[in-house]
């Protein structure tokens, strides 16, 4: 009888990490997309604000977080479809992850080939995000119209269509 507790506590578990996907990071709700200037992992700077006119997915990630990590395919096949039309633009913003050689090295293990920027807890704070993986998209008006918290089954048919109905 323990065993069996103790599989189905372990199954309620692994659920609520797909469901809500991992942690930490803060409650509190969107305010809508707040400008940033953030870093890539060259130094360059990077302005929510310089994307005005486009469609912009932005994903939350960490990465330590298996869920982020699972989703990098889709991210990686939504970039490749899109990156040529000038009206797209996407960001992988990753937080509490460590330096930027630890980030690169995350990078380059896990065949992230789109565009990352060392995200901080004030933009984190500001676009209301509850954990990770938490992923948006912005209309070229720079309204939220999208917003995904956790692991997604459907990820890049939910977020191509948006996209597309945008473009």
């Amino acid at each position: 009888m323990r065993i069996k507790n103790y599989i189905s506590i372990i199954a309620i578990a692994l659920a609520m990490l797909l469901v809500y996907g991992c942690q930490p990071a803060s409650t509190s709700s969107p305010k809508g997309p707040v400008d940033f200037s953030l870093s890539d992992l060259n130094g360059k700077i990077v302005r929510l604000s310089d994307l005005k006119g486009k469609v912009v997915v932005i994903d939350f990630w960490a990465t330590w977080c298996k869920p982020c990590i699972e989703e990098v395919s889709n991210f990686s096949k939504l970039y490749s479809n899109f990156k040529e039309n000038k009206n797209f633009a996407m960001l992988a913003i990753v937080n509490e992850s460590g330096g930027a050689e630890d980030i690169k090295d995350s990078i380059k293990e896990n065949g992230i080939d789109y565009p990352v920027i060392i995200g901080d807890s004030k933009t984190v704070r500001d676009f209301g995000v509850p954990g990770y993986p938490t992923t948006f998209v912005i209309s070229k008006e720079g309204k939220i119209t999208l917003r995904l918290i956790g692991s997604q089954p459907d990820l890049y048919a939910t977020i191509a269509k948006e996209v597309t109905r945008q473009l």
